[in-house]
């Protein structure tokens, strides 16, 4: 079952697990964003202690982490192949194994949806 991206290019279709890693990758980035604005709210009122700070802490790097390995297992719809845990400074959206693109998203978009 895949669904289409908006768009009036007439783009690929998207497959159903792209959009599952999609859903959880903006989960992770919301958490992430929580745990940053509870430290700084804590901050701002004066209320945290350093049970509080490490907690928060402590959600931002598993956050992170999270959204690290949910990158490295993105797979290339071309084919297959794991995006794996390598930095990336050149060409970091093309698969290194067949040299396709890998579908444009941002955090926040809806269900396949692209920017305009």
């Amino acid at each position: 079952m895949s669904r289409k991206k908006a768009g009036k290019r007439g783009d690929p279709e998207v497959p159903a697990s792209e959009i599952r890693y999609q859903k959880w990758v903006t989960r992770v980035y919301g958490f992430a964003a929580a745990c940053l604005f509870a430290l700084a709210l804590a901050e701002f009122f004066d209320v945290a202690t350093p049970q509080i700070q490490t907690l928060l802490m402590l959600g931002i790097v598993a956050a992170g982490t999270a959204s690290w390995v949910l990158q490295a297992k993105r797979k290339c719809h071309n084919c297959g192949q794991l995006y794996g845990y390598h930095f990336r400074l050149v060409k970091a959206n093309v698969c290194h194994k067949c040299g396709a693109e890998y579908p444009k998203w941002r955090p926040g978009l809806k269900d396949g949806e692209t920017e305009q």
